[in-house]
Parts: structure tokens; C-alpha cells; sequence
């Protein structure tokens, strides 16, 4: 069936192509408002662009507080989600499984990582050129796994940036410095320098909050080649505030932390007991903290008015500290279920594309032929805490080769718009799963309700592959200056991240 339709519509988009009519307006101008939209190729999608005159409504919002304002976008947070950080995404109405359904990107580029972690780059909203909001899968035959639900694709500003240097002070402890800094070299380089800092207490005790950021982007341009370079870094600690009990106490440890009794205190320990005389002060406070550096190339070589090539490189580290107490912990007296974690991922990616134009006064078109390549590597340790030595260790990698084309035709007479995508994605996925039942805390303890799950297991080496493909038809037809008709039919897909394939409840 699928092979039939993609068969009829190539039929049908070679028909339209061979129209004839004339016509002075050529809708792939980049002087033509509606060139941002439709210049991704994705005719007929549900596409929003947000442009840095409209970012500049938005004061003192975060990223994922801007983007939720429009359609389609809601937002989940963990630990007071404040300024964004681990804020989720959600397009539409994933829930839980948001992070691997909705693909985040900057410049085109992954930020979804191999894992289920929240996305926490802070990305200043005077570096945004726009955002792309992609509703929708028709973003896979250009991206990959993971737009199920959509894509948002954010482009940084590489030139005529304002210096500035804002500041501002808020409840709860709230200071925040942001500065952005451009210079221009010569008339062929140019650099700019983009910083954020800030500092917040928020309103629940053991919430402090602590994040940074720097981005660092530079361009040269020699002769019609243009280079273009981004290095970002960014550190954030959190402390966790745990839950509060609203109604249903029954244990001592519901009873030290009745919502009633304090909505901003933090959560602290308490036995499974029922005399309701046993809390535990002494209870360690949990944090997560995060830091990630990456850099990223660019390069795009015109071999004429008509043919470009794109070539991109990355790299990208990043590692999460985390420590989860158990009810009965304290800073002297560490508990067999306290888990201390470090993840590590980090990765490669390379990324080429061919693009050529075709105009004349009948009717335009746009080929994209793009190859896509990217290796990550995950590393997961688990320790009863910090100085003790390892219990449990998961080590993956992901591999993914794809292979893709992306054509949009306008028939400038008809003003009539229609595009045909298709990629081929490839990924091999390997795990090992290693224990050591001599470390503190990972002996003889069982998760799960009754003890039926044991913590203390040995998988054996995972290794798979699958193949996948997306794919995308779609057309707009203009009927007057206000109104348009359009409509897509797409087919995504999305891997299983490593939470999924291994047990993330594990030791």
C-alpha cells in the first residue's frame, strides 16, 4: 500500500512539474515572506517560525515558557523546572514519553540525548535568529528518530548582534546576569559571545539552584565558502526538595512530611512505622547537577549560483551527578539504597548535504540529498555514595547512518507548492551490564513490590540492529493573498532510548 501511494505521488509530482504558465514571482526569493517557512521543504506542515523581533516580546521568559505559548506545546517540569531546566517539551500530548518524541535541535543538530535526561542547554534568547516549530512527523525524513510528535529547530544569530549586558534581581534569592558581546574582525570574520548566569533559591527549602552558560561562535568567510564554528559550555546544580504527602498517612515517614503541615518544607526520612514519633532531620538533601561542553562546524561550499554542499561536525560531552537518599540516611550513616549515580554520554556526529535549485518562469524546485552519521557512547555507574566504590555499570553505544532526500516543486502560475521526502535510517545499538555484589549496598537487596525483582543481576551483552524508514508528501495551495490550503500526510519513527532497552530501576 505504502509503495503504491509513493509510487502514485511521484507520478503526480512529475505531472505538476511539467506545468507550463508564466508568471514574475518566484516563491524560493529569499526576499518572499514566506521563504523561512517553506524553505525546509516541508510544504504543507504545520509550521510556526518565531523570529528574533518577536523573541524580543517575550522579557524575562525562558526558552520553553516562549515556546509553550504556541500551539500544539506544553511543558513538564522536575524540581521547580526554574528557568527552564529540566523542563520537557511536549508536542503533541506524549506525556512521560515527551523527551523521545518530541526532537530538539539547534542549527540542525541533535540535542536529544541517548537516554530519557531532560535537554538542559540554556540557549540565550539574543543569540536566536528564529525558531522553527514543526508540528508533526513530517520532520523524521529530515531528522530522524525521535519527531514523532514534532521537531523545534532553533538558529542561532551569527552576526548583528547588539552588545548588551543585562541584569536582575527576584524573590527567593533570584540574580541573573546575561551578557551578549560582537565584534566584527574584518570584513571576512566575525565573532560573537553570548553568557548567562544565575542564582535562585526558589520557594521550597533544599531548592537552590545554580546554572551557567557560555557560547562562543565564530565566523570566516573565504571567498564563497563560509565557515562557521560554535562552542558551547554549560554547568548547573540542583538540589531536590523530594515530596510532600497530601492525605493518605499512614507511616511515619507520610506523617514527617504532611503537605498540610508545610507546603515549602523539604523531604525528610522517616521509618515505616506507625507510632508517628520517628522523622529523620539528619536525612541528606538530594541534588542532580550537570555539565556539558560540545563544539560544532560548519561549512557551506556554493559551487554555483544553483548548487550548494553542507558539511557539518561535532562533538558533544556530557555528564549528570546525581544522589538519591533512602528514608534512613544520614551525612554520617550511609543507607544500603542510597544511590549515587554519574552518567557520562558523549558523542560525534557528521552531517552532509547536497542542494541544488532548479527556476525558471513556469514553476521552481528544490532537491536536498543529505547523509547523516552520528556515534554516541553511554556511561552509567552507581554507588551507594560518593567515595564508595562502584556497584552497578551500564555501558552503551549507538551507532546511526542515514540516507535521505527532501524535494519541494512551486508551480509559480497555480501558486501551488508540493513536496516528497523519504529517508532510510540504520542503527546498531550495543550494551553490557556489569555488577559487583562486593560494593557497599549491592548485596542481598531486592527492589520491587514483595522483593520479587532483584537488584543484584548479571545481563549478558545486548546487541542489535534495526532499520527504519519516514517519510513525507505534502502541498499548499495559495488561493488568495490571506488564505491558504494545505495539508500532509507523514510516517515517523523513533528508537528506543537505553532506559527503555535495559531497566532503569536497576541497582
Amino acid at each position: 500500500m505504502t509503495k503504491r501511494l509513493l509510487f502514485s505521488i511521484i507520478i503526480f509530482v512529475t505531472f505538476i512539474t511539467n506545468l507550463s504558465a508564466e508568471t514574475p514571482e518566484i516563491l524560493i526569493n529569499p526576499s518572499n515572506e514566506e521563504y523561512t517557512r517553506l524553505s525546509s521543504g516541508l510544504a504543507g506542515s504545520n509550521i510556526t517560525i518565531i523570529s528574533k523581533e518577536e523573541l524580543k516580546l517575550y522579557q524575562n521568559k525562558s526558552l520553553p515558557k516562549i515556546i509553550e505559548s504556541y500551539s500544539g506545546i506544553s511543558t513538564r517540569t522536575t524540581a521547580a523546572g526554574y528557568d527552564g531546566v529540566y523542563t520537557t517539551l511536549d508536542m503533541r500530548g506524549f506525556g512521560e514519553t515527551a523527551k523521545s518524541n518530541t526532537l530538539i535541535l539547534i542549527n540542525g543538530r541533535r540535542l536529544n540525548d541517548v537516554d530519557m535526561s531532560t535537554i538542559n542547554s540554556h540557549i540565550p534568547t539574543e543569540s536566536i535568529e528564529r525558531i522553527e516549530i514543526i508540528r508533526g512527523g513530517s520532520a523524521a525524513t529530515l531528522y530522524g528518530s525521535g519527531a514523532v510528535g514534532g521537531a523545534i529547530n532553533i538558529v542561532t544569530n551569527n552576526k548583528d548582534i547588539i552588545n548588551s549586558l543585562k541584569t536582575s534581581i527576584g524573590s527567593y534569592g533570584n540574580k541573573s546576569a546575561d551578557i551578549s558581546l560582537f565584534t566584527k574582525i574584518n570584513d571576512q570574520s566575525s565573532a560573537g559571545l553570548f553568557g548567562s548566569q544565575t542564582t535562585n533559591s526558589n520557594y521550597r527549602d533544599a531548592s537552590d539552584f545554580d546554572e551557567s552558560n557560555i557560547l562562543l561562535n565564530m565566523n570566516h568567510k573565504v571567498e564563497d565558502i563560509t565557515l562557521n564554528i560554535d562552542v558551547m559550555s554549560m554547568e548547573n546544580e540542583k538540589d531536590l526538595p523530594g515530596g510532600r504527602i497530601k492525605g493518605g498517612e499512614v507511616y511515619n515517614y507520610h506523617i514527617c512530611n504532611r503537605y498540610e503541615d508545610s507546603k515549602t518544607a523539604r523531604n525528610i526520612g522517616g521509618s515505616t512505622l506507625e507510632n508517628g514519633d520517628s522523622c529523620n532531620t539528619e536525612r541528606r538533601v538530594d541534588y542532580a547537577n550537570t555539565e556539558m561542553d560540545s563544539i560544532n562546524a560548519s561549512v557551506v561550499v556554493p559551487l554555483n549560483d544553483m548548487n550548494k554542499i553542507f558539511i557539518n561536525a561535532g562533538y558533544r560531552d556530557k555528564t549528570d551527578k546525581s544522589f538519591y537518599g533512602a528514608n534512613a540516611n544520614t551525612a554520617s550513616t550511609p543507607d544500603n539504597s542510597d544511590r549515587y549515580t554519574v552518567t557520562t554520554i558523549e558523542g560525534n556526529n557528521f552531517n552532509s548535504r547536497y542542494e541544488t535549485k532548479q527556476v525558471n518562469e513556469t514553476h521552481s524546485n528544490i532537491l536536498s540529498i543529505g547523509y547523516d552519521f552520528a556515534h554516541s557512547f553511554y556511561d552509567s555507574t552507581k554507588h551507594r555514595k560518593e567515595d564508595e566504590a562502584m556497584g552497578h555499570q551500564i555501558f552503551a553505544n549507538l551507532k546511526v547512518r542515514s540516507l535521505y532526500f527532501q524535494n519541494t516543486t512551486y508551480v509559480n502560475e497555480s501558486d501551488l507548492t508540493i513536496s516528497l521526502g523519504y529517508r532510510d535510517e540504520k542503527s546498531m545499538f550495543g550494551a553490557r551490564d556489569e555488577i559487583d555484589k562486593t560494593a557497599p549496598g549491592f548485596a542481598d537487596i531486592d527492589y520491587g513490590m514483595f522483593g520479587i525483582y532483584p537488584v543484584i543481576y548479571d545481563m549478558t551483552t545486548h546487541n542489535d540492529t534495526t532499520s527504519n524508514q519516514a517519510f513525507n508528501v505534502g502541498f499548499e495551495k495559495k488561493l488568495n493573498r490571506g488564505l491558504s490550503l494545505y495539508a500532509s500526510y507523514a510516517e515517523s519513527f523513533r528508537i528506543p532510548n537505553i532506559d527503555e532497552r535495559v531497566a532503569s530501576s536497576s541497582p
